[in-house]
């Protein structure tokens, strides 16, 4: 993506299916795309937005998926996105059903539904790189056992005063681990 024609243009290269490289023109362009791809496709990014892109901090994360027999506890708290800083997972809210067309499921609060929670890998005080490596390593060597007790606690202390129970509640849990994460 770059200006043409004495800048009164924007070109924007692009590949097709078969790799076939072509090329379109407007007046302008709104480009959106991931920060870290960002700085190799727009090669006039200012000297400020290429510094910003270059600041970027990656953390390690755990992506957590709870199916739960039913979500009333959630309910009668008043909750749906829950942030807990400090917590083992700094946030959680239970998935909407999907939506398809005119197709409407229902969503009761005694009806199973998959909780979502997020954790969030950090060495503070260590430099970015090294926070990386660190927490790519805690990913790989912490068993699914130690995160599903910590997952366990965590919602009995937060649901718990709304009458959850781990050990009834909870039918499975997937934990994907992301060493490459997110800011």
């Amino acid at each position: 993506v770059q200006h043409v024609e004495g800048g009164s243009r924007v070109a924007v290269d692009y590949a097709t299916p078969t790799g076939e490289v072509r090329r379109v023109t407007a007046r302008s362009v709104v480009f959106g795309a991931w920060g870290m791809a960002a700085k190799h496709l727009v090669p006039e990014l200012s000297g400020g937005q290429r510094e910003a892109l270059e600041g970027y901090g990656y953390c390690s994360a755990l992506y957590i998926n709870v199916l739960l027999e039913q979500w009333r506890p959630i309910a009668d708290a008043g909750a749906f996105e829950m942030y807990m800083p400090g917590r083992y997972a700094t946030w959680m809210h239970p998935l909407d059903p999907l939506r398809v067309g005119a197709y409407r499921p229902e969503h009761r609060p005694d009806q199973p539904t998959v909780l979502s929670m997020f954790r969030y890998l950090r060495k503070p005080g260590h430099p970015i790189d090294e926070q990386l490596r660190l927490n790519r390593y805690a990913l790989e060597a912490t068993p699914f056992e130690e995160i599903e007790r910590q997952v366990r606690t965590e919602l009995a202390h937060v649901l718990g005063p709304w009458g959850f129970d781990p050990a009834q509640d909870i039918l499975a849990i997937t934990v994907n681990r992301w060493g490459h994460g997110y800011i």
